[in-house]
């Protein structure tokens, strides 16, 4: 999962079809959730809206099975620039969110931080001693300086003893769908 991180990650061609896959969901073949100011998601049909998490007031949550896929939408107010560009501050607030949404923790020394435009990319592993369960997790995290707000859009992935990458590549679809709205 993390190998090639770096410059090249991904691949052209896995880059390839993840931007086609995220500019087909932008285009309507799926649905667009709205119901958070100053973000448009587009999630596909096959994603549940799932209840949302007691673990961080406000997030929204979709879910996938066969295998689970779980994408959550998360925020922080009052974040100031230099706090959203920190790749200590985004490790911290993914480890959080972990664990207050699942009681999952953050492999840390399995985890890397890549600035990618204006946002910043994390590509890790969670996993949860107590149900010895594990998996890949990457999240997007954009910030919006009108609203002072920082939204991290993450994807969990449980495929135990499937072949990983095809749904790693959803994921990253997903995220590259997300967007931040204009403030007005």
């Amino acid at each position: 999962l993390l190998e090639g991180l770096g410059a090249s990650w991904p691949p052209d061609f896995d880059r390839a079809v993840v931007t086609r896959w995220a500019r087909a969901l932008r285009d309507g073949s799926a649905r667009d959730i709205d119901s958070v100011e100053g973000v448009a998601i587009a999630v596909p049909p096959e994603y549940r809206v799932a209840p949302p998490p007691d673990g961080w007031p406000g997030a929204r949550r979709w879910l996938r099975e066969t295998p689970a896929r779980v994408v959550t939408l998360l925020w922080l107010d009052d974040v100031d620039s230099t706090q959203s560009r920190s790749p200590a501050f985004l490790v911290g607030m993914q480890r959080d969110a972990l664990w207050r949404l699942d009681g999952d923790t953050l492999v840390e020394d399995a985890t890397r931080v890549e600035p990618r435009g204006g946002d910043v990319f994390l590509a890790g592993t969670w996993q949860n001693e107590r149900d010895v369960a594990g998996g890949p997790v990457l999240t997007r995290f954009a910030y919006d300086p009108a609203r002072r707000r920082l939204f991290a859009f993450q994807g969990v992935l449980f495929a135990p003893g499937r072949a990983k990458h095809a749904f790693v590549r959803e994921l990253r679809a997903l995220l590259a769908a997300f967007a931040l709205e204009e403030a007005t």
